[in-house]
């Protein structure tokens, strides 16, 4: 089980609290938790 917060998709807050993570990374790993079947999306 994964819980992710995807607060922000705006790259200027990612690194002001340096976060370490970009909008896109985000939705890529999200992508492909999903089609190892690690997350159901609801």
């Amino acid at each position: 089980m994964a819980y992710v917060g995807l607060e922000f998709g705006d790259r200027l807050p990612l690194e002001r609290i340096k976060k370490g993570l970009t909008p896109e990374r985000a939705v890529e790993a999200m992508t492909n938790a999903k089609a190892a079947g690690r997350i159901d999306l609801r």
